[in-house]
């Protein structure tokens, strides 16, 4: 898992463009991902608490950023957007 650093930099591109081209869909992937990776991340802590095993520190490492990255990238668009999107206020 020497590679993390580089997945992490990948996703933020990633959720970089869907932010720029589709902020609905931007925040509903923040929505879904954020809480599998972070639940990932606790389960990992967890177990790794309870039992060791030979999973690298990267491993953690990555769960974390991968989980955290997103929610800044969208509390950082919040700001930029002025505290509300536009698909927020459409009435349908």
């Amino acid at each position: 898992m020497k590679y993390y650093k580089e997945i992490i930099i990948i996703e933020g591109i990633i959720f970089t463009l869907f932010w720029l081209k589709d902020e609905y869909f931007a925040s509903l992937l923040t929505a879904i991902t954020v809480p599998i990776f972070l639940g990932v991340f606790v389960v990992s802590i967890i177990s790794e608490g309870i039992e060791r095993s030979k999973i690298s520190s990267d491993y953690f490492k990555l769960m974390l950023g991968l989980s955290l990255l997103p929610a800044i990238l969208f509390i950082l668009f919040l700001i930029i957007a002025g505290g509300s999107f536009d698909w927020m206020t459409k009435n349908i």
